[in-house]
């Protein structure tokens, strides 16, 4: 089998897996996602709390994507050499990805054969990529301007850092303490907004397609 050799990247544009798979964590989630989530999904792992799974089993999938597609040249070695999954027209497809098999190991990719090796990425525009490839979702806004920005905003925020299952009563406590009295709206919208809120929150960490983060651009 002929392979395509790599020899061009610089040097301190390459980056383990792991640190690919963090930087489109972050991206998604924010400040909700931590820097053990690789141990999330890792094979055999039932030890994880259903939104730290279903957070990273998003961001693996999202990272699969930008390798197949080319957005992120992955090489691979095999043997001591140096391979560029991308550019290799005779080798085998992609079957999945390992951002840290096991502590202190390097990322790994799987190949449709079987096999596993070691590899790593050129991480060079990554962020900007993201931007492009993984827009934020927006809410279309028609007509008159929602009330309350500034309540809806930290809204979104603290169910990026806490729990989505948090009881209304704890999260308007919270939030009292971080927002004025007059950018909180009243009672019966307060806990519309909140439900809103989690149901936002809780499409995120849904895993599989129904996580709500940010999604491919299909124009491209």
């Amino acid at each position: 089998m002929s392979a395509t050799i790599d020899r061009a990247f610089p040097a301190d544009s390459i980056v383990p897996l792991q640190t690919a798979f963090d930087m489109l964590g972050r991206y998604a989630f924010v400040s909700a996602w931590t820097e053990d989530m690789a141990r999330c999904v890792r094979l055999g792992r039932r030890d994880i709390d259903l939104e730290r799974r279903a957070m990273g089993r998003w961001a693996l999938k999202a990272l699969r994507a930008c390798v197949r597609n080319g957005w992120l040249p992955l090489f691979y070695f095999v043997e001591g050499r140096r391979i560029r999954y991308f550019e290799n027209p005779n080798g085998f497809e992609l079957s999945d990805l390992y951002p840290q098999p096991i502590d202190d190991e390097p990322g790994q990719i799987e190949l449709s054969d079987g096999a596993t090796y070691p590899c790593e990425v050129d991480a060079t525009g990554f962020g900007r990529l993201l931007r492009r490839k993984f827009p934020m979702q927006r809410e279309t806004q028609r007509g008159r301007r929602p009330k309350y920005p500034e309540f809806r905003a930290e809204l979104d925020r603290y169910f990026r850092e806490n729990p989505f299952r948090t009881l209304n009563g704890r999260v308007i406590q919270d939030l009292g303490k971080l927002l004025p009295e007059s950018q909180l709206p009243k009672k019966t919208t307060l806990h519309e907004q909140i439900d809103k809120a989690r149901d936002r929150a809780a499409m995120r960490v849904q895993s599989g397609n129904a996580v709500t983060g940010p999604t491919p651009d299909a124009r491209d």
